[in-house]
């Protein structure tokens, strides 16, 4: 098992190794950068995102799916991430490369 599934739910699971594995084969320099997060985890970060310090965007604790393991975060390609984004909604899932909303853009990261 990779260090990225676990904490994800199991039921989801499946589905998110398909998706990094088709990433993976386009892009192969692609990687997760982040699956489950613990409450304290995102607390962290989202303390980190609003002093500046990383790149956003960061959803506060409780509002995040990466607490739920339902989340992933992909580092690849943008044209691969936009053509994994359209299937992965076509299949019934949300990608953050059409979030709306100001500072919410953000395609690394798809949810289920």
């Amino acid at each position: 098992m990779a260090s990225w599934e676990r904490g994800i739910d199991p039921e989801i699971l499946p589905y998110f190794q398909q998706l990094v594995e088709w990433i993976q084969s386009v892009d192969n320099m692609a990687r997760v950068t982040s699956g489950f997060r613990s409450s304290t985890e995102q607390a962290r970060l989202y303390r980190r995102f609003q002093q500046g310090l990383m790149p956003g965007p960061v959803a506060p604790p409780g509002y995040s799916y990466h607490e739920y393991g339902r989340a992933v975060d992909i580092d690849a390609d943008e044209r691969v991430l936009a053509a994994a984004g359209r299937a992965w909604e076509e299949a019934g899932g949300r990608w953050g490369g059409t979030f709306k909303g100001v500072g919410k853009y953000d395609p690394i990261h798809f949810q289920a």
